[in-house]
C-alpha cells in the first residue's frame, strides 16, 4: 500500500536501521524550487527527504522521467508516422499520451511506500512493510517493450541515408527483372505467330506430296504400266487426271494461305518488337518508385546492420542508452529501499491510520449508545401498546358479554311471541283454506287463457301476407271479467294476547350487524331501490375498515307458507362461492324474520350503466375480455345457473390499460356478476310453482318462457345477447309489450337473431358471429351441440380465446375493429298480470 504525503503532520526521526543518517536530525533537506518542483513531479514530497542522498537519488529519477518523456514521445511519433504514412500532428498528441501513462506509472512505483498494517497498537513495530516484486517484474516488461518500440524507429530515422540507398538497389535490380520480362513476353507472342506459319507450311509440303504422286500415276497409266488394260488414257487414268485437277487446287489453296501467314508473321514480328522496345524505355524514363512502408524499412535497415559493424554498434549504443533511461526510475527505486524517506512516510501513514481508527472506534461507540437508546424507547412504548391492547380487549369482551346476553333474552321473547303466533294462525287457517283453493283455481283458469290468447294472437302476427292462411280474430275478454282482489297475508283483526307484532320498516341511520349503517334508501347511480319486502340501501361501515358507499340488501319475510320462495331466494343470494369475477359478500346475518347481506358498491356502476355513459365505440378486444370473465364467473358456481344474466346485472368493478409490444393499448374491465337469487330458485320452482317464470324480459332462454328447468346452458343464451348488444349497441331482437316474447319466440323457431354480427358490423370475424348464433338457438341442445351440460362453459371460454387470439392476430397486421353504439333498452322483467297475481315472487328483485 503506498500513500503520498502533501503536508507532514510531524518531522520525521532519523531511522537506525538506515546506513545513511540526515544532514541534520529531524529536519529536511532544503532544495530550490526547481529542485521540489522535480521531486514533486515524480510522487516525491520533500518534506520527507532528510537525507542529501536521498534528494540526489530522487532528482536522477525526475531527470530520467522527464527524458523518457521526450525520447518515448518522439520514439512513438516515429513509429507511427512510419507504420500508417500519416502526418506530424495526430501522431505526435498520440506518442506523447503513451509517455505519459508510462510516466505517471513509474511516478507511482517510485512514490510506493508498503506499510506494515499488523498491530497498529504496538507503537515499538516497524511502520515498514514488505515490498511486493509483482510491480518490479511489470515494470521490467514495460521497460524492454518500450526499448524495443521506441529505438527502433529513431534508429530507422538514424540510418535513413542507408536505408533508402538499399532501397534504391532493390529498385534497380527490379528494373532488369522488369526488362527481361518484356523481351520474354515479345518472344512469346512472336513464337504463337511462327507456330501458325510452320502447320500451313506442313499442309503445303503434303498438298505437293499429292500432286507429285498423282501425275507418276497417270504417266504410268498413259504408258501401259499402270493398272489398266493397255496404253492410253483409260477410265482409270480420266479418274486419276480428275483426282489431279483436285489436289492442284488444294495445292493452291495452301500456297495462298501459307503466303498470308508469313506476311502477317513478319507483319506482328515488327510490332511486337516496337511495342517491347518502347514498354523498354517507358520502364527506363519511369523507374519502379522504391519500396517504403514500415516492413521494407525494416529489411532494409537489418540488411545495413548485418553488412556495417559500425552501424551495428551505434544502434546497440542507442538501444542500452534508452533502456538505462527507462529503467533509471526502477533503479532509483531499488537503491532506495528501506531508506530514510520510506521510514519516515510508512511512520506517518501508520500513525494517520491509528488515528483515523480511533475516530473510527468513537463513531461505533456513540452509533451503539444511539441504538440503545431507540431500543429502551420502542421497548417503553411496546409496553405502553401492549396495555391499551389490554385494556380494549377487556372492553370489547364485556361487549361482547353484553350482546350474548341481551340476544339470549331477545330470542327468548321471539320463542314465547312464535308459539302464541302459531297457536293463532292455526286458528286462521282453517278459515282460509277453503276460500283460498277456489282463488287459485281461478287465478289459474285466467293465466292459462291470456296465456293462449297472447301466443294466438303472435302467430297470427308473424303469419301475416301469406294468401293461404286466413286471418284468425282471438276471442276477446268479457268487459266484466275482473279478477277478484288478492287475498290479505292476515285477516282483520287484533291479534291474539301474546302474538309477536310485524316488524317495522327499516329506517337510516339504523345498524345491522353492530357495524354496517343504513345511510339512505336507494344508490348513488339510481339503481333500483325496492321490490317485494327487499329493499336496497346506501350504507357505511362505522369501524372504518371498508371506506365509501357500500350496498346493504334487506328481506322483510315471514312465517307465512307464501314468504317461503322470498327467503329461499335470498339465502340463495348471500350462499355464492367467493371468486374474482363474483360480487364480494362483506357481511350477511339471518335474523329470522330479517335477511341481510352487505356489499362493496362499485362506482363505476352496471354494464348496461357504463356502455351508455362511456364512449359509443369500443375495440373488440374489451368485449371478448368482458365476456371471459362473465364466464369465468358463472362457472364459479358449481352445479347453479345464474337465470337472470343480463348487463343490469353485471357491474364494473375496475379498468385498466392493456399494453402488449406490437398492438394498440386498450382499456380491460374487471366484471363481477351480482343478483344471484334466481340461481338456486329454478329447482324449487319446477317442482312447487309450476306458474313462475324466471329472468327478465328479452334476456331469458326459450326455455325459461316455457317455464322449463333453466340450466348452465340458458345462461349461454343470455351471454350471446350480451355480446349481440355490446357488439352491435342494439338488443338482437326489438319486439317490445305483452306479446313482445311471444313474437320472439316465433321469429327465433323460424331462423334466429335478426341480423348475423359479420353482416350487422364491418369487420367483424365470422368465428364470433357462428358462435353467437350457437349461444342463441331455440333449442338448448343446439347450443354447443355436442358438449356436456357440466363442460358448456369451458367449452364457451376456450371459444372466446381462440376468438380472441384471431382478433389480436388481425390488429397486428390492420386497425383495431371498433364495435358498439349504444342506445337505451328495456331491462323490465316480463311477467304477465294473472302471473303477477298469482305468483307476485317471479318479479326480479
Amino acid at each position: 500500500m503506498g500513500f503520498r504525503r502533501v503536508t507532514p503532520s510531524a518531522p520525521p526521526a532519523p531511522s537506525i536501521d538506515h546506513p545513511v543518517a540526515p544532514d541534520v536530525a529531524g529536519v529536511s533537506v532544503s532544495a530550490g524550487p526547481v529542485q521540489s518542483l522535480l521531486l514533486r513531479m515524480a510522487g516525491i514530497e520533500p518534506a520527507f527527504v532528510t537525507s542529501t542522498v536521498d534528494r540526489d537519488r530522487y532528482l536522477t529519477a525526475a531527470v530520467a522521467m522527464l527524458l523518457y518523456g521526450v525520447l518515448a514521445t518522439t520514439g512513438f511519433t516515429v513509429f507511427l508516422m512510419i507504420a500508417t504514412h500519416g502526418g506530424f500532428w495526430p501522431w505526435v498528441v498520440l506518442g506523447a499520451l503513451v509517455a505519459l501513462a508510462v510516466m505517471l506509472y513509474d511516478r507511482m512505483l517510485l512514490a510506493h511506500v508498503p506499510v506494515d498494517l499488523t498491530n497498529l497498537d504496538d507503537s515499538d513495530q516497524p511502520a515498514l512493510g514488505r515490498t511486493k516484486p509483482t510491480s518490479y517484474v511489470i515494470r521490467i516488461l514495460i521497460a524492454i517493450l518500450t526499448a524495443i518500440v521506441v529505438t527502433h524507429p529513431l534508429t530507422l530515422k538514424l540510418f535513413e541515408t542507408e536505408i533508402a540507398d538499399q532501397l534504391r538497389s532493390i529498385s534497380t535490380s527490379r528494373q532488369g527483372a522488369i526488362e527481361q520480362n518484356i523481351r520474354g513476353q515479345a518472344a512469346e507472342n512472336i513464337k504463337k505467330y511462327q507456330e501458325i506459319v510452320d502447320i500451313d507450311q506442313k499442309q503445303l509440303n503434303d498438298a505437293n506430296d499429292r500432286v507429285a504422286t498423282l501425275r507418276n500415276q497417270i504417266r504410268e497409266e498413259q504408258e501401259g504400266n499402270g493398272v489398266g488394260d493397255g496404253p492410253g488414257c483409260g477410265p482409270q487414268c480420266k479418274d486419276l487426271q480428275g483426282q489431279l485437277a483436285i489436289a492442284e487446287n488444294h495445292q493452291q489453296s495452301r500456297q495462298n494461305e501459307l503466303t498470308k501467314a508469313t506476311n502477317d508473321l513478319n507483319a506482328q514480328k515488327v510490332t511486337i518488337n516496337n511495342q517491347a522496345e518502347t514498354e523498354i524505355e517507358n520502364s527506363h524514363a519511369h523507374p519502379a518508385r522504391a519500396p517504403d512502408g514500415l516492413l521494407n524499412q525494416e529489411t532494409a535497415l537489418w540488411h545495413v546492420l548485418a553488412h556495417s559493424k559500425s552501424a551495428l554498434v551505434r544502434y546497440l549504443l542507442i538501444t542500452v542508452l534508452f533502456l538505462v533511461i527507462d529503467v533509471a526510475v526502477l533503479l532509483v527505486k531499488l537503491s532506495s529501499r528501506h531508506s530514510a524517506y520510506d521510514m519516515a512516510t510508512a511512520d506517518d501513514a501508520r500513525q494517520r491510520l491509528v488515528a483515523a481508527r480511533e475516530i473510527g472506534r468513537q463513531t461505533v461507540t456513540g452509533s451503539k449508545n444511539k441504538r440503545m437508546r431507540v431500543l429502551a424507547f420502542d421497548d417503553r412504548s411496546d409496553a405502553r401498546r401492549a396495555e391499551r391492547q389490554e385494556a380494549d380487549s377487556q372492553v370489547h369482551y364485556q361487549a361482547a358479554f353484553y350482546d350474548r346476553e341481551a340476544e339470549r333474552r331477545r330470542l327468548a321473547d321471539e320463542a314465547e311471541r312464535a308459539a302464541a303466533k302459531n297457536v293463532y294462525e292455526h286458528q286462521q287457517k282453517m278459515e282460509q283454506m277453503a276460500g283460498e283453493a277456489a282463488y287459485h283455481l281461478y287465478v289459474t283458469k285466467l293465466n292459462f287463457e291470456l296465456r293462449t290468447a297472447q301466443a294466438r294472437a303472435a302467430h297470427e302476427k308473424s303469419m301475416q301476407g301469406l294468401p293461404w292462411v286466413s286471418t284468425f280474430v282471438p276471442p276477446q275478454p268479457q268487459p266484466n271479467s275482473q279478477p277478484p282482489p288478492p287475498p290479505r297475508s292476515h285477516p282483520p283483526g287484533p291479534p291474539p294476547p301474546g302474538a309477536k307484532a310485524p316488524r317495522p320498516d327499516l329506517a337510516p341511520g339504523d345498524i345491522l350487524g353492530g357495524r354496517w349503517q343504513l345511510v339512505r334508501l336507494g344508490l348513488p347511480k339510481g339503481e333500483k331501490a325496492t321490490g317485494r319486502r327487499t329493499f336496497v340501501w346506501q350504507a357505511r361501515d362505522i369501524r372504518g375498515q371498508y371506506p365509501g358507499n357500500l350496498v346493504a340488501k334487506t328481506t322483510l319475510v315471514t312465517d307465512n307458507p307464501q314468504d317461503r320462495e322470498l327467503r329461499a331466494r335470498a339465502e340463495a343470494d348471500m350462499a355464492i362461492t367467493a371468486n374474482t369475477h363474483v360480487v364480494s359478500i362483506l357481511g350477511k346475518a339471518d335474523e329470522g324474520d330479517l335477511l341481510w347481506m352487505v356489499m362493496p358498491y362499485y362506482e363505476l356502476g352496471s354494464l348496461r350503466w357504463y356502455m351508455q355513459h362511456s364512449s359509443p365505440k369500443r375495440p373488440l378486444r374489451q368485449v371478448l375480455l368482458a365476456a371471459d370473465h362473465i364466464l369465468e364467473a358463472l362457472a364459479s358456481q358449481p352445479r347453479r345457473a345464474h337465470a337472470d344474466l343480463k348487463p343490469a346485472n353485471v357491474v364494473v368493478e375496475s379498468k385498466h390499460v392493456v399494453r402488449r409490444q406490437g398492438l394498440p393499448d386498450f382499456i380491460d374491465l374487471k366484471i363481477r356478476v351480482i343478483d344471484w337469487g334466481v340461481s338456486k330458485l329454478w329447482t324449487v320452482v319446477t317442482s312447487q310453482l309450476d306458474l313462475a317464470v324466471t329472468g327478465t324480459e328479452r334476456w331469458r332462454a326459450p326455455e325459461q318462457r316455457r317455464n322449463e328447468p333453466p340450466d348452465p346452458r340458458s345462461d349461454l343464451y343470455a351471454l350471446g345477447g350480451i355480446i349481440y348488444w355490446l357488439v352491435t349497441g342494439q338488443q338482437a331482437f326489438a319486439a317490445d309489450g305483452l306479446g313482445a316474447e311471444a313474437e320472439v319466440e316465433a321469429y327465433e323457431k323460424r331462423g334466429g337473431v335478426a341480423e348475423s354480427l359479420d353482416s350487422a358490423v364491418p369487420g367483424v370475424p365470422r368465428s364470433l358471429a357462428v358462435l353467437v348464433g350457437e349461444l342463441m338457438s331455440y333449442e338448448p341442445d343446439n347450443r354447443l351441440r355436442g358438449t356436456q351440460v357440466e363442460k358448456v362453459l369451458e367449452k364457451a371460454r376456450d371459444r372466446i380465446g381462440a376468438i380472441y387470439t384471431e382478433v389480436t392476430n388481425i390488429v397486428k397486421t390492420r386497425d383495431e375493429i371498433m364495435v358498439g353504439a349504444f342506445g337505451g333498452f328495456d331491462d323490465t322483467i316480463f311477467v304477465p298480470p294473472a302471473a303477477r297475481l298469482a305468483s307476485p315472487s317471479t318479479v326480479n328483485e
